[in-house]
């Protein structure tokens, strides 16, 4: 009925449009290359679906999509139909500054486009919040200093909060020592409390001394609640070096609305320091604290469970399953949650019986941490973990030295 209500008022038939995007799973995943033909004075654009799962259902889309490109006489778009699974398309342009492929986002879509460095440079000005956030993402995937500063000075003129969120993700997740050193200034330098909450916690992806001191200076100075949060929080994945004093500090003080302290909770589960464990059982204790920050404890025991000696985990677990009778709702949810993340075989039982009190929809998430514990593997040993860290560190500052030698010989031929 909907759907003939739709026909009607549109006066188009409908029909595929609603097997695809209603009735069909998945959606359309695009990888476009572009290239310019000088000689002809063409552009050439290629464009690939590649979401297409005949064994589950997901089929190719038919849309229609503009293509945009922008040169000295100006910015153009021409719409196009897709429904195949590769196809081409050829304009008349000199060579373009920008090309963009549906560049006023009309279409739900996941996008693998590289219309190469120079391109996205230009294209970090783009007038749209999406064309930015792409550019940014792309020239910070390639791990180059060069993208990595074209970047970080694009940030600086950006005045939308939503770029800036997204371009600190994104240099967190690089793993490259240039990134590590904008994501340092950042964190020294972000003063918008709408982004401030996501530079920290970027930074936190690096274990790193600088970071662990950028974060530290900006907690001396006045920080909002949620940014504080993070900041705590990025501090404890620093692991054995993190600043254990601090966070049990910071972990005993109530704040508004339990950011803060929650933060520095989970802090003190990610620093897999043994020392950790007793602020974090005694935070967790009914009445010890604020009913907002006490699941935070949970989760940080959770967390510090596989890490620490068998005897130390077990006592967590034990623990754990003792609050699943708390008289806090949510702080039973984050303890059955906590067993979870712990890989915690033992508290199946004690799980069961925590489900069978709840609700029905309550009971099926439950029964879903139960099978997550059931399936889960036999967790790494701490030991082997510390060293895949420490490689990564080395292998991200080999990185940087090569990527300096070859401009180095560049200088030089």
């Amino acid at each position: 009925d909907f759907r003939k209500e739709m026909e009607a008022a549109s006066g188009r038939s409908l029909g595929r449009f609603f097997d695809q995007w209603l009735h069909s799973p998945g959606y359309p995943s695009f990888k476009v290359t572009f290239a310019h033909d000088v000689e002809q004075g063409v552009g050439n654009f290629t464009i690939e679906q590649t979401q297409e799962n005949k064994e589950k259902g997901v089929p190719l889309f038919e849309v229609h999509v503009e293509l945009g490109w922008t040169t000295a006489e100006g910015t153009f778009t021409r719409r196009v139909h897709l429904e195949h699974a590769k196809e081409q398309f050829s304009f008349k342009m000199v060579k373009p500054t920008m090309v963009r492929f549906d560049p006023n986002a009309t279409v739900l879509h996941k996008l693998e486009f590289d219309p190469g460095e120079e391109a996205l440079t230009a294209q970090l000005e783009a007038s749209d919040v999406v064309g930015r956030i792409h550019a940014a993402q792309m020239l910070i995937k390639t791990g180059k200093s060069k993208n990595i500063k074209r970047v970080r000075d694009a940030y600086e003129q950006e005045s939308f909060w939503g770029v800036k969120v997204e371009i600190a993700g994104a240099l967190g997740g690089a793993q490259t020592q240039s990134a590590l050193t904008a994501l340092c200034a950042l964190v020294g330098s972000e003063s918008d409390p709408m982004v401030m909450g996501s530079v920290f916690k970027a930074a936190g992806r690096y274990r790193d001394p600088n970071i662990a001191l950028a974060l530290e200076q900006r907690l001396n100075d006045p920080l909002p609640y949620r940014a504080q949060m993070s900041a705590l929080e990025s501090l404890g994945l620093q692991r054995e070096s993190a600043p254990l004093e601090r966070l049990q500090a910071a972990a005993r003080v109530d704040g508004f609305g339990g950011h803060a302290q929650s933060g520095a909770l989970r802090g003190l589960g990610e620093t897999r320091q043994q020392a950790a464990i007793q602020t974090l059982v005694e935070s967790l204790r009914y009445g010890a604290t604020s009913n907002r920050a006490r699941p935070a404890a949970a989760t940080g025991l959770g967390t510090l469970a596989k890490s620490v000696r068998r005897s130390e985990r077990e006592r967590i677990i034990e623990v754990l399953i003792d609050h699943l009778r708390d008289p806090d709702e949510r702080v039973a949810a984050a303890c059955a949650a906590a067993l979870a993340s712990a890989d915690a075989g033992s508290s199946i039982e004690a799980l069961e019986g925590y489900g069978n009190g709840l609700s029905h929809q309550q009971q099926v998430a439950v029964e879903g941490l139960i099978a997550r514990i059931r399936s889960a593997a036999k967790p790494q040993d701490a030991a082997t973990q510390k060293q895949v860290e420490e490689l990564s560190a080395k292998v991200r500052r080999l990185g940087e030295q090569i990527e300096e030698l070859e401009a180095k010989l560049s200088l030089g031929k």
